[in-house]
């Protein structure tokens, strides 16, 4: 059965976003070699091919039910937030104040210039969390999804970068854009520099047009009096100075590193405590260090917190709905094949299931939801009840 243009799809059929959807025509290999990371890139496709993503129809219920509270839900305008209560009304009750969306007043904030922003919305909305999921995937790096509608033609930020990589999807509308090389290579947050006098790079981006900037390019977004609603998806690539973070919370397990430094001994027990420190370090900054920040941040960075409450009381899948269906929760998975077996590996973890189970496994890993009975007729029960009590898979 196929998707009529435009229609939204089922929450069984969002599970799978192809990152190679968003880079056609290059392919991934091509991408991570000679794009990510290096230089911009700007493609174009059929005006429709995001348009499942986010409608303006669906956006109006995501706000009506899912909207979540300042600043990831807010409203800004040259560069300023718009003050909550500009657009929110308060309803006195017994239980205290609540306070509301003032949609009229929001309206007339919109007519005067200001721009819509949904931080993390793919929290919220299943197609976008799909191409969440699928950047993570391809990319082995945390992803989120952030949303920005317009309708005028004043800006909401001036002039900036960030400090990730960003994917920009225009879904409606069209908003121009200026693109400058980074003024320091590989920025962090706190770093400060002027804006570039000049952009050499500029595209307007229409429906389907897909634009990479990777960290620390300058960028100047301007509206075309026209509404416009687009998604940007940023990917936090793990950095060194990440790594060197979370080895040094490791290296507090060591009796010496938490040690004080013997500032009042003299220069030869200074030395010694030095060089006991770099044998330490040294013994941390081997591959298997990194292996562990990879394996650790698998564990924390990439699982979906989607629960199967079902499984309190009944564990076994035998006792859930006829037409359930198995999801994976990590978007770091692999299949690693033994004699007579295979294995899914999550975060350093294996769970160890028939040859046959390959192809089910495989589809789970790539993001795709697969038949609960079809599955234990490929594996066992108790597989699928430890899959779903790690919180690794879900039932939906």
């Amino acid at each position: 059965m196929t998707r009529a243009s435009g229609s939204e799809p089922s929450a069984t059929d969002v599970g799978h976003f192809a990152f190679s959807s968003l880079i056609e025509p290059l392919g991934v290999e091509e991408f991570g070699r000679d794009v990510m990371g290096r230089r911009q890139w700007f493609g174009t496709g059929s005006p429709d091919r995001f348009t499942h993503l986010l409608s303006w129809r669906s956006l109006n219920e995501l706000i009506r039910y899912r909207r979540p509270p300042a600043p990831r839900f807010r409203l800004v305008k040259s560069g300023r937030a718009v003050p909550e209560s500009a657009y929110h009304r308060t309803v006195h009750t017994l239980r205290g104040p609540l306070r509301m969306l003032d949609t009229a007043r929001l309206l007339v904030e919109i007519r005067d210039g200001a721009t819509m922003v949904w931080d993390a919305i793919d929290q919220a909305h299943a197609p976008v969390h799909a191409v969440k999921q699928g950047i993570e995937r391809a990319l082995r790096a945390f992803s989120f999804v952030n949303m920005y509608a317009s309708w005028g033609d004043v800006g909401g930020f001036p002039e900036h970068w960030d400090d990730h990589d960003v994917f920009v999807v225009q879904l409606l509308g069209r908003k121009h854009w200026q693109v400058q090389q980074p003024t320091r290579k590989w920025p962090m947050p706190e770093d400060f520099s002027e804006p570039p006098t000049e952009y050499a790079h500029e595209w307007t981006l229409t429906p389907g047009s897909v634009l990479y900037l990777p960290r620390g390019w300058w960028h100047k977004v301007t509206p075309l009096n026209e509404p416009s609603l687009h998604l940007t998806i940023g990917v936090l690539r793990p950095t060194n100075a990440d790594f060197m973070t979370w080895l040094v919370q490791q290296a507090t397990a060591c009796d010496l590193m938490r040690q004080d430094i013997p500032v009042l001994d003299d220069d030869q027990a200074r030395a010694q405590h030095a060089a006991a420190l770099r044998s330490v370090m040294d013994q941390w900054l081997g591959p298997s260090a990194l292996e562990l920040f990879d394996a650790t941040q698998s564990k924390t960075h990439y699982l979906d917190p989607r629960p199967t409450l079902q499984a309190i009381d009944h564990i076994g899948p035998e006792t859930w709905e006829a037409d359930s269906k198995v999801v994976l929760l990590s978007t770091r998975a692999e299949i690693r094949r033994s004699d007579g077996g295979v294995a899914l590996v999550v975060a350093g973890d294996e769970w160890w299931a028939p040859a046959e189970a390959e192809p089910c496994l495989r589809k789970l890993v790539e993001g795709r939801p697969i038949d609960a009975d079809a599955f234990r007729g490929h594996a066992t029960s108790s597989l699928v009840s430890e899959l779903v009590a790690s919180g690794v898979a879900a039932v939906i």
